[in-house]
């Protein structure tokens, strides 16, 4: 049965996202790809602009004076239309497509997001793809009376107040997530509220699908006669008859420089993959440069004989 499309006079999305996560070469300098990536892009995106993270670390000893230190990286070279409501972003990470209100419809920015897409996969030549997110940011203005907003009135399933005789919303958050059962295909919703403006209750539905790609790919190791490709992350809770962990090396596992947290975090993930193996586990390095944790799993094979 055909089902009409559902089109809104004044659609409440104010921003579009579409992410597409990728392992991107090693060693790929991705700051170095703005001259080329401004030059083809400069007709429909003629506005670039770079965007920074900045990540503090502080650690602190008994009896020591806390140690500070702090990474500067670049999150994103972003590159706008000319009124700044489209644009398009290679991160690190991989790939963003943004659209601000006014916002048509997927289909209409599909042919711009192909075209962009391929110009990333030209410049950066990802190795593979990890996740899929298309994220739909809505702000809805809902009439108040005397500065109260009967809720019931225009969401299914609102939030409660445990007394709403002697309790009155002074604003809410609230998340949720789900996974769809057929699919695999993953949301989280968030919604939450603004202060009031002019006698209208702004909120925010926030809504992002996603697709664990690299996950579907990597399946569950029943299979002897493929070879499974998986991060340490999504390893969990597989097995595997034989297993192969590379770039087991001192400054990729653990990361120069990591914290005590950041050291345990390490740890754990080396074990998650270590103990996916059910016959054979191969952990390959950089001659001389093993990681500390390789170097205690050698001390404990050797006290064991």
């Amino acid at each position: 049965m055909d089902v009409p499309e559902l089109k809104l006079k004044s659609a409440p999305i104010v921003e579009a996202v579409l992410d597409t996560d990728c392992d991107l070469p090693p060693g790929i300098d991705v700051p170095a790809l703005e001259a080329s990536a401004a030059e083809r892009l400069r007709d429909a995106y003629p506005i670039a602009r770079k965007r920074a993270v900045q990540e503090m670390q502080f650690e602190a000893k008994g009896g020591e004076a806390p140690r500070v230190s702090a990474r500067q990286g670049l999150q994103a070279l972003m590159f706008l239309a000319p009124d700044e409501r489209q644009l398009v972003q290679l991160r690190p990470q991989g790939y963003s497509f943004n659209r601000l209100a006014p916002y048509a419809s997927l289909d209409h920015y599909l042919p711009e997001i192909e075209r962009t897409w391929k110009l990333f996969v030209e410049w950066a030549a990802p190795v593979q793809v990890r996740l899929i997110r298309l994220r739909f940011i809505n702000r809805i203005l809902l009439p108040s009376d005397d500065g109260s907003v009967n809720l019931d009135n225009y969401l299914k399933l609102g939030p409660r107040l445990p007394d709403a005789a002697n309790l009155t919303f002074s604003g809410f958050f609230n998340q949720h997530s789900a996974v769809e059962s057929a699919t695999g295909n993953a949301v989280n919703i968030t919604m939450a509220t603004q202060p009031l403006e002019d006698a209208k209750l702004p909120v925010i539905l926030d809504i992002e699908a996603y697709q664990d790609v690299l996950g579907e790919l990597a399946g569950d190791g029943e299979h002897l006669d493929r070879l499974t490709l998986s991060t340490l992350h999504i390893a969990q809770g597989r097995e595997f008859w034989v297993v192969f962990m590379f770039g087991m090396d001192v400054g990729r596992l653990p990361r120069n420089g990591a914290g005590r947290q950041q050291l345990a975090e390490a740890r754990r993930l080396f074990y998650v993959g270590f103990t996916r193996a059910k016959a054979e586990v191969h952990l390959v390095h950089t001659m001389r440069r093993a990681s500390p944790f390789v170097d205690e799993i050698e001390q404990h094979l050797a006290e064991e004989q």
